[in-house]
């Protein structure tokens, strides 16, 4: 089967009079348009994408500092900072003494916002009109970082309520102790927002010290897609951050066994139905990459889709309800497949489902219907360039895992039945499993 369509691309290496590298074009000649890869002098990367047509544009910067990063090296000395440090930079990073970065940029008409999640910190801002001018605003209040002890102990408070709140959030909950319960590190299940003790030790010295090493240029990168001129983007950056230091940062993690730390962790809490997560733990013998995360989405939807009859049968049966959905887990490296919703009767699902992996494991996947999990792939990846959020966003993934856009349609042309089928028998079993529960408050015992 071919699907090879939107397969041909290459990159266009410009150069300046001294024949030095300036950035590369990297062009899809089906699609007949590309993207601007440019490694700004100040260690910037910057990823642009310019749409014809489109009336507005999605810009987001890039931060290479997230929850799990706690432990890291930097100048030949050891640091070992509080949970939460990520997420509370974040907050403070368009916030200072002063003004309001976010306040500013509405003002011009766009939405803005950010987040912080395992990985990453993101800033971002839609518009239609004053790209620049919301870009110009943005660059230079992160680059000021200009906090006073103050008003750090005023966003405290702030996060303390927000930390507070998330504690009745029962999906996430429920998320987060399937990961407290498959992954030895406790760090990577940890609140992204910290706890309340964690964050009281977040003090002004803490975030300058992350603040110089993590929110250097050359740990940060820039999309930007939609109707966008990319000299004009070129030029805010230029004005804005100047040629700097690049300095090396050493992430520490503990080392992750290939066995999950629990198979079952359950609470009670005021819920009408009980929720699970319902998690496959991968064993990985190297860091997860395009290919294989491609091959487990796929896996995903064969092992239990709502196209399968196994879904409609668990469905009809009343096993579980429209809620039943599934995703993978990726972060830094190690990889899991998840399944979630609401059901009365969540063990009865994880037996189903465990029998299921096996007998796709002994009988092989149908050749028919994996070339129609292979279309609907297909059709999922062409979806990404109907959205500059959605484009700016894959852009950015696929820079994180090491590729490019458009390596996804080859990938998917060159994929087989019997590589799926492998995939499925070597990296997932049904001994590495975890099923995280929430009860409802009258099953309690």
């Amino acid at each position: 089967m071919q699907l090879g369509s939107l397969n041909m691309f290459h990159y266009l290496h410009l150069t300046n009079q001294k024949g030095e590298e300036l950035e590369n074009y990297i062009k899809n000649d089906k699609l007949a348009e590309g993207y601007y890869k440019i490694k700004h002098n100040s260690g910037l990367t910057m990823l642009l994408y310019p749409k014809e047509n489109y009336t507005s544009s999605f810009v987001m910067l890039s931060v290479k500092f997230g929850a799990i990063d706690t432990s890291f090296e930097a100048e030949g000395k050891a640091y070992k900072i509080p949970l939460g440090t990520a997420h509370f930079l974040e907050h403070k990073a368009l916030c200072s003494d002063d003004d309001d970065a976010f306040a500013v940029m509405s003002s011009y008409g766009a939405d803005a916002n950010a987040f912080t999640s395992a990985e990453k910190t993101a800033f971002y801002f839609s518009s239609i009109n004053n790209i620049e001018e919301c870009l110009e605003i943005m660059l230079k209040k992160i680059k000021e970082c200009n906090h006073s002890k103050e008003s750090i102990d005023r966003e405290r408070e702030i996060i303390s309520q927000e930390i507070k709140m998330s504690e009745d959030e029962c999906d996430w909950i429920c998320y987060q102790n399937l990961l407290k319960a498959m992954y030895h590190d406790s760090v990577i299940s940890s609140e992204i927002a910290g706890t309340a003790k964690s964050i009281e030790k977040i003090n002004l010295q803490t975030l300058k010290e992350c603040y110089k090493y993590f929110y250097n240029p050359s740990n940060m990168i820039l999309a930007a897609a939609g109707n966008i001129d990319c000299e004009k983007i070129k030029a805010v950056v230029d004005r804005v951050f100047d040629k700097t230091c690049d300095l090396p940062v050493k992430k520490i993690y503990a080392k992750e066994p290939n066995e999950v730390k629990y198979h079952y962790i359950e609470i009670n809490q005021p819920v009408s139905t009980p929720i699970f997560n319902l998690g496959f733990k991968i064993k990985e013998k190297e860091q997860a990459n395009i290919r294989n995360i491609i091959l487990d989405e796929m896996l995903i939807e064969i092992i239990a889709g709502d196209t399968t009859y196994f879904y409609k049968d668990m469905y009809d049966r009343g096993i579980i309800n429209s809620t039943f959905c599934a995703d993978t887990f990726n972060c830094r490296g190690l990889s899991a497949i998840v399944f979630e919703g609401e059901s009365r009767f969540p063990a009865k699902v994880m037996d189903l489902m465990c029998k299921r992996i096996r007998h796709l494991q002994e009988n092989g996947i149908d050749k028919e219907n994996f070339i129609g999990y292979v279309k609907a792939a297909y059709g999922k990846y062409i979806g990404v360039f109907s959205s500059a959020e959605a484009i700016v966003n894959a852009l950015l993934y696929f820079e994180r895992i090491g590729g490019c856009l458009y390596d996804v349609p080859n990938i998917l042309s060159s994929i087989t039945v019997k590589e799926a089928e492998e995939r499925l028998r070597n990296v997932i079993s049904t001994e590495d499993v975890v099923l995280s529960v929430i009860n409802t408050k009258q099953e309690e015992k």
